[in-house]
């Protein structure tokens, strides 16, 4: 196998381009704060902080993956972790084997 702390930023966004999804939570416009029925206020309070169009990560598409327990741990790695685990999946790793080498890097 190929030594993945050899491979560069260059070649991660050739082989796998990171892929991005838009989801629009929608907006305040439109949806009322509730009525007052009965004492009790009864309707939709919106979360604010997820209003409008917000862009994600789709991990799946990204690397292939379709098991959702796969896509939840790449979806879980942070910081130094995603950057191994693309360099381990670039050098042509599987999703198991790139994991562990994550796990590798994180222990020194």
């Amino acid at each position: 196998m190929t030594d993945p702390s050899q491979m560069t930023i260059e070649q991660m966004n050739i082989i796998f381009p990171i892929k991005m999804v838009e989801i629009d939570w929608g907006s305040l416009r439109g949806r009322k704060q509730g009525k007052r029925s009965g004492g009790m206020v009864v309707g939709g309070m919106a979360d604010v902080t997820i209003q409008g169009k917000k862009r994600y990560v789709d991990w799946g598409s990204t690397y292939g993956l379709t098991d959702k327990t796969e896509i939840m741990e790449v979806g879980s790695l942070q910081g130094v972790e995603i950057l191994a685990y693309r360099q381990a999946r670039t050098a042509g790793w599987n999703h198991d084997d790139a994991m562990c080498y994550v796990y590798e890097q994180n222990e020194g």
